[in-house]
């Protein structure tokens, strides 16, 4: 544990940039806890969103994407 803390303190890290890093890391948590999607899409975006700079941009598709597939199904209409 002391090797972590001194690599912690050795980073020079401020709270911003913690926060930056927890901000960064919220899009693919959600991906994961996401009940509408499963299997190898859940997978796909959890890859798509986990990439660092562009996650709340694939994250925004996302839930487009989730948002057309449940106005498909509540149409009848066939998904893609």
């Amino acid at each position: 544990m002391d090797e972590i803390n001194a690599l912690l303190a050795s980073l020079h890290l401020g709270v911003w940039d913690y926060v930056w890093l927890i901000v960064l890391s919220l899009p693919p948590v959600f991906v994961l806890f996401s009940r509408q999607v499963s299997g190898r899409a859940k997978f796909w975006w959890f890859i798509l969103t986990s990439i660092p700079f562009i996650s709340w941009v694939a994250y925004a598709a996302f839930l487009y994407w989730i948002a057309k597939k449940k106005r498909e199904a509540e149409s009848g209409e066939p998904t893609k």
